[in-house]
């Protein structure tokens, strides 16, 4: 398991200096490099500090993979009949780093509009909009993500409608 970094600050210990060197906003550009004498008997310590509010998926997930490379335009995406509820979390939270800007490797930061993000995605930004209201629905109603990340988004719709028969049923009054 790793830990996406994106938008993170990353920086090393320096057992030299006795402390953590600040080395760039994460993704790190290939310039960026750690002397050979900061890494001790074949090891190293890094750190990225992340904003706590912002939630961020695993880079290693090959629904991450996916979507980089979808939006890399190295695959081409054949039309899905439905999606991964773990591909859909991956889209809609890039979708939404894209739009509520993010740092590129220059260091300026870059926010495009719902539309440009959702190009960007490879996702149609009315697709990405009811993904997001499914998502956030989920999450009002406790779905557990995580243990149906490899199921389709037709069992986030089914659980959110149950859930809403539910809660809207006819009370009597007495």
């Amino acid at each position: 398991m790793g830990y996406m970094l994106f938008g993170a600050m990353i920086s090393y210990y320096s057992p030299e200096f006795d402390g953590f060197i600040f080395c760039s906003v994460d993704p790190t550009p290939p310039s960026v490099t750690i002397p050979r004498h900061d890494v001790i008997g074949g090891r190293l310590t890094i750190r990225g500090k992340v904003d706590p509010t912002i939630v961020v998926a695993n880079p290693f997930d090959d629904a991450q993979r996916r979507v980089r490379k979808a939006v890399a335009g190295k695959k081409k995406r054949s039309r899905m009949k439905e999606r991964k509820i773990g591909q859909v979390i991956d889209q809609v939270m890039i979708w939404r780093r894209y739009y509520n800007g993010y740092t590129d490797y220059h260091g300026k930061q870059v926010k495009l509009s719902l539309d440009e993000a959702a190009a960007k995605v490879g996702v149609p930004k009315k697709s990405l909009d009811d993904y997001f209201l499914q998502l956030r629905m989920g999450r009002k109603y406790g779905f557990n993500f995580n243990a149906n990340k490899d199921e389709n988004v037709g069992v986030l719709r089914a659980f959110i409608k149950e859930q809403k028969g539910k809660t809207s049923g006819v009370h009597e009054l007495q």
